[in-house]
């Protein structure tokens, strides 16, 4: 699963040195802060089978916003995306990340649930993460 985040450039800077003072990249630094985090209830409130139902819904997100989505992709790799084009790409960017960030939730919530790493139930359920 990739999640793109736009983090205000002192923020970034931050993480990057926390993440380099403890010798761990980036996005593990950032994963282990999540798994940190208590959701409260969350675990609680949904049973296993909830959970896995919640974060194998494709995002909830349309096939044709999907294909839109990676077709304007294609135009901005090939340079010639129009700006209305453009305003349509950051639109479905932000939809998709948002899902992506509920998406996230569930898995922590698995995660502790089952009591393994974030990184370890998105390997058994076969969501790879990009590195950025």
């Amino acid at each position: 699963m990739t999640i793109t985040l736009e983090l205000p450039e002192a923020l970034e800077k931050q993480l990057r040195k926390e993440a380099a003072r403890k010798g761990v990249s980036l996005d593990r630094y950032i994963i282990q802060n999540l798994e940190d985090k208590d959701m409260p209830g969350e675990a609680s409130i949904y049973s296993e089978q909830e959970l896995l139902e919640k974060i194998n819904l494709d995002l909830g997100i349309p096939a044709e916003s999907w294909d839109r989505y990676y077709f304007l992709v294609g135009r901005l790799q090939a340079e010639q995306l129009s700006k209305k084009e453009h305003q349509e790409l950051i639109s479905l960017t932000e939809m998709i990340e948002s899902a992506n960030v509920e998406r996230l939730k569930y898995l922590i919530a698995l995660a502790k649930l089952r009591n393994l790493t974030l990184e370890q139930v998105m390997s058994d359920l076969g969501i790879h993460q990009h590195d950025q």
